[in-house]
């Protein structure tokens, strides 16, 4: 079975099926079950079709979620081709949205700019802190100065501690939701602050996609606490001995300049593979 994410009132994105046998398939029709309001598909496979050939079905999303935001046990909708002669081909399909579950964790940025035959990209924050919680890293010179980019952060920052254990290390470790590919996410990825600064404020972030117009004002989702957390961006200021923190909180949402052995939470993200 083949998996499809597609954005709420987003793009239409096409699924491609293919006559692999040697005969011609007959009385081929398209089934969906549990598609959410408004999500539609449209075959272009007619009641036959050659062998070697392909068709097309295209399926446009509505502004309702697979699943509500916040739920961890989502069911995926499912599209089913089948014909009188033939084996059946299944899509399991979601339609996501911001604080949907998907990918080991919580949607909090989408990108539908993705190639339309194909899943929708963004990021996901994990389900929970990474444990234990610790301090950023030794004094070091990382590199790690990007706002937006917490993946090329946690890179540098591996690269340059090696296996000293580290904020960024604990999240490149990880495997949670069966998944390699964790990161520390960098400031802006976290969040803005009220009173304006370099990652924008509520109503103009740097970054649409950060967790906590997504995650945290949107429900609370995914259990962030009211706390201060690492980022894994480097001060410009002391980048030596110094490292940038985001405190989530429903009323004063702040970012910080402290010192590296400082300890703090960690909530990891990684990108969705389209």
């Amino acid at each position: 079975m083949s998996q499809l994410a597609l954005a709420a009132s987003g793009q239409a994105r096409t699924l491609t099926v293919t006559n692999t046998g040697a005969h011609t398939a007959l009385d081929l029709a398209l089934n969906a079950t549990g598609l959410p309001a408004g999500t539609s598909p449209i075959s272009t496979c007619g009641a036959t079709l050659a062998a070697g050939a392909s068709c097309a079905v295209t399926v446009t999303p509505g502004a309702t979620a697979t699943a509500t935001p916040g739920n961890a046990a989502p069911t995926s909708a499912v599209l089913e081709v089948e014909g009188s002669n033939t084996n059946s081909v299944n899509a399991a399909l979601q339609v996501i949205t911001f604080g949907s579950w998907y990918q080991g964790g919580w949607v909090f940025d989408v990108d539908d700019t993705t190639v339309v035959s194909g899943s929708v990209g963004g990021k996901v924050a994990a389900t929970s802190d990474a444990t234990p919680a610790g301090d950023w890293g030794p004094a070091s010179l990382t590199g790690a100065g990007s706002l937006t980019d917490g993946a090329s952060n946690t890179n540098q920052i591996v690269t340059a501690l090696g296996a000293t254990p580290s904020a960024a290390g604990r999240c490149q470790a990880s495997a949670a939701g069966g998944f390699s590919d964790w990161y520390l996410p960098a400031l802006c990825e976290l969040g803005y602050t009220f009173g304006g600064g370099a990652c924008g404020t509520s109503a103009a972030p740097l970054l649409a996609g950060n967790m906590q117009s997504r995650l945290k004002e949107n429900g609370d989702i995914g259990g962030i606490a009211d706390s201060w957390y690492w980022s894994s961006t480097e001060a410009a200021v002391s980048p030596i001995t110094s490292a940038h923190l985001h405190r989530f909180d429903p009323t004063l949402t702040q970012q910080a300049i402290v010192n590296k052995s400082n300890v703090y939470p960690v909530r990891c993200a990684r990108a969705l593979t389209p």
